[in-house]
């Protein structure tokens, strides 16, 4: 099946976003053009991979740093979109699929994708599957004509998933019975926001801020040391914010309802499928994580948005205890519920 992206959808959403003086999540205070404060100069762009878009703001000790920055951030971005890229037969991702059983040796940064989908998988008692693929294609969401399964076919991909296995000896990835689609949608973003932040951090950059549709991370703080302000969306109406935060050196994941879905018969039907029953989950309306990793957060807004607010909150808790994670949940009827270490709202 062919992927057709969303462009205009995330289009819309980057627009509103600026619309409403957010940078795609974030609203650092404004930066003058040339040298700020302390001498550093601002790159500034957006660009589309992983569908979605993707903005940057870094900083360098010359504008030439700062662009050569930027030049690293968005290869570094599309390489492992280009490795992840499932629909894309010459992509790493895909000739794993290929060799079903037989398995393929991958390259260290595959096998850590897949070592961490292995272990969250355990870890949130297979709340967290990778091994959706045509469970998605079925449904396909965010494609040109999405509509609700036959029961019947929902029914064989949970026949299918009872038996799928995602199994690594060595460097050597293997995915099976024949049929079963592994993609790693839930955890490459986040994967590859940390690996932008690790080589700009290597080439000595100081200050940044990425957002990856949905996905925010910082490196260093403001100007002065000020923290960076986050503003978080609004299931409801994600025009708006629902509360505000201040972090630095962290990453912030949402994952949420409304960010990719159709309608039909009046019910709302989005990306974030629950393992048992083979349809969207429907316990919550969003949630979002803050921790070191974007990679732990993509995994975890994903496994706790699964799991619900009763089972994902106590392993939030546990997380929370453990200086993982901090998770805020947006429950049913919109209210929040928190973590104890989460930073709080203005």
């Amino acid at each position: 099946m062919e992927r057709k992206p969303n462009r205009t959808a995330a289009a819309l959403l980057l627009v509103l976003l600026l619309l409403c003086g957010l940078f795609a999540g974030c609203q650092p205070a404004a930066e003058p053009a040339g040298p700020d404060a302390e001498g550093l100069y601002l790159c500034e762009k957006s660009f589309f991979a992983m569908d979605t878009y993707i903005s940057y703001r870094v900083w360098g000790t010359s504008e030439e740093e700062a662009k050569d920055y930027g030049v690293l951030l968005e290869e570094t971005f599309t390489r492992i979109a280009g490795m992840t890229d499932r629909f894309d037969p010459d992509s790493e991702l895909s000739k794993v699929n290929a060799a079903g059983s037989e398995g393929l040796a991958v390259s260290a940064e595959l096998l850590e994708m897949a070592e961490l989908a292995i272990d969250w998988k355990v870890r949130t008692n297979g709340a967290f599957q990778v091994l959706l693929g045509s469970l998605s294609d079925l449904w396909n969401i965010g494609g040109e004509d999405p509509k609700v399964p036959e029961k019947t076919a929902i029914a064989a991909e949970l026949q299918k998933l009872s038996e799928a296995r995602l199994t690594l000896r060595g460097s050597v990835l293997s995915v099976e019975p024949e049929g079963v689609i592994l993609d790693l949608g839930a955890v490459a973003k986040g994967y590859a926001a940390d690996a932008a932040a690790k080589a700009l951090r290597q080439a000595g950059c100081k200050r940044a801020l990425i957002d990856a549709g949905g996905t925010v991370i910082t490196i260093g703080t403001k100007t002065g040391g000020q923290l960076w302000t986050i503003g978080l969306q609004d299931p409801k109406e994600p025009q708006k914010l629902a509360g505000i935060i201040e972090s630095a050196d962290k990453a912030l994941v949402t994952s949420g309802d409304y960010q990719r879905y159709f309608e039909q018969d009046g019910t709302r039907y989005h990306h974030i499928f629950d393992p048992e029953t083979g349809y969207p989950a429907n316990r919550l309306h969003a949630v979002t994580v803050l921790a070191e990793s974007a990679a732990l957060g993509d995994i975890l807004s994903t496994a706790l948005f699964v799991m619900g607010p009763e089972e994902g909150y106590q392993l939030a808790c546990q997380l929370s205890s453990e200086g993982l994670a901090e998770v805020l949940f947006t429950l049913p009827d919109y209210s929040q519920k928190i973590t104890p270490g989460w930073p709080g709202k203005r």
